[in-house]
């Protein structure tokens, strides 16, 4: 029989454990919804005919448009989505995306 000491010990850890899983949960969404509003973002401030923005600002004087297009990784991120999109699974893509 183990001694109450290592029982306690036991709990402690599973309740560390649980914790350090649901803030890493918390970040993960957190994540998720920084890169989903990106994705919206960009949607709204694109290149759109004769290097406009779609907002109607000139594609390279739109402010929107280069904060959006900084983040290279956001293109990664949003090819995966759609993939998870297409196979049926979860995907974080905003629900205006094209791909919906």
């Amino acid at each position: 029989m183990d001694r109450p000491e290592r029982v306690i010990t036991r709990y402690l850890d599973a309740d560390v454990l649980e914790q350090a899983q649901s803030e890493a949960e918390r970040a993960f969404r957190s994540r998720e919804r920084a890169w989903q509003g990106l994705v919206e973002v960009r949607l709204l401030h694109r290149e759109a005919d004769d290097r406009l923005c779609r907002c109607g600002t000139r594609f390279d004087r739109c402010e929107v448009a280069m904060v959006a297009h900084r983040y290279g990784n956001l293109d990664d991120w949003e090819l995966d989505q759609v993939r998870r999109l297409r196979r049926g699974d979860w995907s974080a893509l905003p629900d205006r995306h094209p791909a919906r």
